[in-house]
């Protein structure tokens, strides 16, 4: 069977997906053999999956990763997925309009922007504690010795 998703994708998107360069066209529709493999045969391992190709497992894992992108920017990619799941009978997923493509994207772009722009949580103490002590000595005082560590560490290379 899993031939006959090569065959349907090389009849579809005109693309040979065994053959290994690293075009777009050849990523994506062999992204989308690796979807539909994991997808009809879910007890298939990704090394197996991946054997198919004399790659390695990695490679198949950072394409499922990555293929809600392809789809979402390629709709050849998302039409083939569809008309191949259909003829093998699989469960088609409902296609996303692009009004709905376009809140998702607001939405994670909010999400990222809501999010503060350092990781530790020392930082966000330190703000917490210059905001709370604003105006009093304390606050000069703290802002004197955090300005004294920065020029301290600026230039340390590790």
């Amino acid at each position: 069977m899993e031939n006959q998703i090569k065959e349907l994708i090389l009849r579809e998107l005109k693309v040979d997906i065994t053959e290994n360069c690293r075009k777009r066209e050849i990523i994506e529709a062999r992204a989308l053999y690796f979807y539909l493999v994991k997808k009809l045969y879910k007890k298939r391992s990704l090394q197996s999956i991946a054997s198919d190709f004399e790659m390695n497992h990695a490679t198949v894992v950072h394409s499922l990763k990555n293929f809600s992108v392809y789809e979402t920017y390629n709709p050849k990619i998302l039409d083939c997925k569809n008309l191949i799941l259909k003829l093998l009978g699989g469960e088609v997923e409902q296609e996303l309009s692009q009004e709905d493509i376009f809140k998702k994207k607001l939405h994670d772009l909010e999400k990222q922007l809501n999010q503060p722009r350092y990781e530790y949580k020392i930082i966000e103490n330190l703000n917490n504690l210059l905001e709370a002590t604003k105006g009093t000595e304390q606050h000069e005082l703290i802002t004197l010795r955090l300005e004294a560590f920065y020029s301290m560490n600026k230039n340390i290379r590790l």
